[in-house]
């Protein structure tokens, strides 16, 4: 009893800390230095946040622990966000040099508080930004992560990826998220038996390769840990080798070649995938019955290989989700990557393998049938709108379109991706 009494002392006292520290903008924050694998340039910085030293909160993890417990995570991401960018100004840093920036998905789709305001819309206009996101996000709300990523974007911000490996989930929505930096962690990856951390490098270096996007491999601490990081395919590190967090350097030092950013993925968030896919491929007449077929073809693609793989279906409405249907999906999930079905009354139990998405049954969407695929080796779509005619379900016509054509099956991707949250069964009506 004596340590359940201890634990919930530090709690409280924690939970005091916070709301000083947040209601009085206690913060203050040291910077670690990006550098170039190759040449040992530093081309930016990650900011590093905690609260008043030698306090409950003085720690980055305490001081995150808190303000969830008090329901204020976001004005605390905003709160460390202007912290830094006044840091940067202060400190006459280069705007060639990139500023890494860690959010929540919901902090970035939220207000800033308005006196915080003026100090973000400054870094908005005039600061090259990374906004980092961690995987366990991507994993758990793919819909938050991918608004969060069209509104870093919209403010001419970059998006990194951290932690990823750490679930076979954010590897396989790499391609659907788009990020500009994939972030691994050498201690994480270090922790893999050689097999599943092979897979991981394969997997980040094809999604590197396929999208130009940049590998940042994290807590490098020796020479031998620089060679790690090469042989991971990374081009950037980050760690003590570099320097400790501390204050930024006082200096006008302009990066040769400064962290390179992606193009920004196209527009889905309006559209159903069978749009997404229409904007590039002409449709044509089935009936339901072929579809079937072409799903269970998909299907058995998805699990070919034991690459991350994501496998996503909307199939109009829970009525088809039963039986044979139901464990089938339920097999897959347990296979591939991440798995999700979507429908109108959909109904039963999901699981951290299967997500489920009852749709409002007024929603276009609830006249699709998709099966989408993406992974490293494979990608394939299958989308198809219902011509709304009525008769026996096996010979009901759709327009479909068939495609591989792999930016257009992530577009579409994207598209169902973002009905999912955080709910077994989420529903969005």
């Amino acid at each position: 009893m004596a340590v359940d009494s201890t634990r919930s002392e530090d709690d409280d006292a924690a939970i005091g800390a916070v709301s000083d520290v947040l209601d009085r903008r206690l913060v203050r924050t040291d910077f670690q230095p990006l550098v170039h694998l190759v040449d040992g340039e530093t081309v930016g910085f990650e900011a590093l946040s905690r609260g008043p030293a030698g306090g409950p909160v003085e720690e980055p993890l305490a001081l995150l622990a808190a303000a969830a417990k008090v329901g204020r995570t976001e004005e605390l991401d905003w709160l460390l966000a202007a912290s830094a960018s006044r840091a940067v100004y202060e400190a006459r840093l280069h705007p060639s040099m990139t500023l890494f920036l860690n959010f929540k998905p919901t902090t970035l789709t939220g207000t800033c508080p308005h006196d915080l305001a003026e100090e973000i819309s400054r870094a908005r206009q005039h600061l090259r930004v990374v906004v980092e996101i961690d995987e366990r996000d991507l994993r758990d709300d793919p819909a938050s992560v991918l608004d969060a990523a069209v509104r870093a974007r919209n403010d001419g911000w970059g998006v990194a990826l951290d932690n990823v490996g750490a679930t076979p989930a954010s590897l396989a929505l790499l391609p659907v998220l788009h990020p500009d930096v994939v972030k691994l962690d050498l201690r994480v990856l270090d922790g893999h038996e050689d097999r599943h951390a092979a897979e991981i490098e394969m997997t980040v270096r094809a999604y590197a390769e396929m999208s130009g996007a940049e590998i940042l491999v994290q807590r490098v601490e020796t020479s031998h840990d620089v060679i790690s990081a090469r042989a991971f395919g990374a081009t950037y590190g980050q760690g003590w080798r570099y320097g400790h967090p501390g204050a930024l350097p006082r200096d006008e030092h302009i990066p040769y070649a400064p962290f390179p950013l992606l193009d920004v993925p196209k527009e889905t968030r309006s559209l159903t995938p069978f749009e997404v896919v229409a904007r590039d491929r002409p449709s044509t007449p089935t009936e339901r019955r072929f579809l079937l077929r072409i799903s269970r073809v998909l299907e058995r693609r998805a699990l070919d290989s034991n690459a991350p793989t994501v496998l996503l279906a909307c199939i109009e409405h829970g009525r088809y989700f039963t039986g044979e249907t139901r464990d089938r999906y339920r097999a897959f999930a347990r296979r591939a990557s991440f798995t999700a079905v979507m429908g109108a009354h959909m109904s039963g139990s999901a699981s951290t393998d299967l997500h489920l998405v009852d749709l409002p049954p007024a929603e276009p969407l609830c006249r699709e049938w998709n099966v989408i695929v993406v992974g490293p080796n494979y990608t394939g779509a299958l989308v198809a709108r219902d011509l709304g005619e009525t008769g026996d379900d096996d010979y009901r016509r759709y327009e479909h379109i068939v495609t591989h054509d792999r930016d257009v099956v992530v577009d579409a991707a994207r598209s169902l991706l973002r009905w999912i949250g955080r709910n077994p069964i989420d529903r969005v009506g």
